[in-house]
Order: structure tokens, then sequence, then C-alpha cells
């Protein structure tokens, strides 16, 4: 064999290497795009994580209601009732610190127009509101406002001044509840994928839900809950 037929066969060897391998490329491309154009196999499933949890703070805005027909007496019997309602507090245990007191509103009947004439002149409308973590005594106080009524306060029980209680903790139980949610979630693809003969693979899609604080027919007691959506692949055993 002499040079000039070596060249020519090397040159043959690697045009057919070459070409070899351009075929086993668009093979192996030619089955992944085939395979990824496959229907995704796969289930959705939601999961859901539920809890009773005690209030953690207790707020009541105690308001209450004076009249006079004078503003030096009305100033003199608001300072008083004040001092009623919080020597009350501090007699159930509550701190200045979880007391405030809000701004009066003053009603003069002679300043709105085509008044009917009353006896009574002006009346302040006024608030001090308990915020504590001590839930406990935020409740039991509410069960004695009757000691401020034999007192001589007049409350005012509008639905906005109703007494709340919140939970505010959610951060602390986030992880465990999305934790049993997501294994609530994971049972129910099981379950589906034995009935249908397969097996659960990895997940494709997962969203949290938002949690909700709900009311019970306990008020120092909430409700919490939170719900998965998961989507998992499904093969074949």
């Amino acid at each position: 064999m002499n040079h000039t037929t070596g060249i020519r066969t090397n040159s043959l060897l690697a045009t057919l290497l070459l070409s070899l391998a351009l075929i086993i490329s668009t093979t192996i491309l030619g089955a992944y795009i085939y395979k990824s154009r496959q229907p995704l196999h796969a289930v959705t499933v939601k999961g859901l994580a539920e809890r009773t949890v005690m209030a953690n703070v207790g707020i009541w805005p105690i308001s209450f209601r004076i009249t006079a027909d004078d503003l030096g007496l009305l100033q003199q019997k608001l300072e008083k009732q004040r001092t009623v309602i919080t020597d009350f507090l501090y007699k159930q245990g509550f701190t200045q610190e979880e007391i405030s007191y809000g701004i009066p509103t003053i009603e003069d009947k002679e300043a709105i127009p085509y008044h009917v004439e009353r006896k009574i002149r002006y009346v302040v409308l006024t608030t001090i509101t308990i915020c504590s973590s001590n839930v406990s005594a935020v409740e039991k106080t509410l069960q004695k406002s009757d000691e401020l009524v034999r007192q001589g306060i007049l409350l005012d029980d509008r639905w906005e001044n109703r007494p709340k209680f919140l939970f505010t903790n959610l951060n602390e139980i986030k992880p465990s509840m999305i934790q049993e949610a997501t294994l609530e979630a994971r049972k129910a693809a099981e379950q589906f994928a034995q009935d249908s003969g397969s097996q659960v693979g990895k997940i494709h899609q997962a969203t949290q839900g938002l949690f909700s604080i709900e009311d019970t027919h306990i008020p120092t007691q909430k409700h919490v809950r939170v719900v998965t959506t998961v989507q998992y692949a499904l093969v074949g055993k």
C-alpha cells in the first residue's frame, strides 16, 4: 500500500466513523423528542392540615358614654369614670402597659341642625382598651363587666367594641403544618397509584395554599387550616 492509498483509507474510515456518530446522536435525540412528546402520566392531589389552637392575644375595647349639660361637669365625670375603670382593670391584674386610652368624641346636641331640645346637651363617647397576652385574664374580666355597670359606667355595646381574641403565632406552626399537609397529599397519591397499578414518582409541581385562621364556638380557640396541591409523576411497576 502506497502513501496515497493509506491517506484515502484513513479518510474513508474517518468519514464512516463521523457518519456513524451522527446517526447514533440523531437516533438518541429523536428518541428523547419522542419521549418528551408523550403524554405526562401524573396525578394531582391535595393534602389538608388542620389544628385547633389557643388565642395568644386578648383585646377588649371598653367603650362608655357620659352625658352632661355643662362642659366642666362633663370633664369631671369623664375623669372620674376613667379612674373607676382603670382601678377595676388594675384589680384584675393588668398593667399600665396593657391599658390604652382613646380620644373622647363629644357630641353637642345644640349644634345639630333642627335639633329637638333636650335636657342633656353634651354626650361623650370614649374607650379604654385592654390588649394583653394574658388571654385568660381578659376572658375572666369580661365576665365581671357588670361590676362597672354597678358603679355607674354606661357601657356601649356596639359591634365594633366587641372583645377580640387573636392567634399571632402562625409562623411557629407553619413548617410542621406544611409537612403534615404534604404527607397527606403523598398518601392520596399512593392510594391512586395503587388503584391504577402504578407507582408514585417524583414531584412535578407543588403549590402551598393560604393559611386560614377561623373562629370557633369558643372565642379563645381558633381553627387553623392549610391545603397543599402536589402533582406526582406515575411510573409503571
